[in-house]
């Protein structure tokens, strides 16, 4: 029997991950794939791997256009990031701040 390996990936990407052949695991509420898939689908191997977040300033004025391309408020920290899977758009490089991953376990 082949592992299940964890996937952590947008929601958007359900109905990818179904042509896929990947399984939802409704226990851990999260997409699996065996080795199989992912030598089948390379595309998905990014995937596997635990995301992390990319903290930014982002002006007021800016806000929607930064949540339109996936943008979160992360209300803790009070910044806004993206997740390691999702390109940043270039005209927000700019806003990228550092950020110490202590908190990086609670994922």
């Amino acid at each position: 029997m082949s592992k299940l390996i964890p996937l952590y990936t947008p929601y958007s990407m359900k109905n990818e991950l179904k042509t896929a052949q990947c399984k939802w695991d409704k226990i851990n509420r999260y997409w699996v794939a065996n080795t199989r898939i992912l030598t089948k689908h390379p595309e998905l191997q990014k995937y596997a791997q635990k995301p992390s977040k990319s903290y930014f300033n982002i002006p007021f004025e800016q806000k929607d256009e930064f949540k339109a391309v996936g943008g979160k408020w992360d209300g803790e920290i009070r910044k806004w990031y993206l997740m390691s899977f999702e390109e940043v758009p270039e005209q927000f490089l700019k806003y990228t701040v550092e950020i110490e991953d202590d908190w990086a376990d609670a994922l």
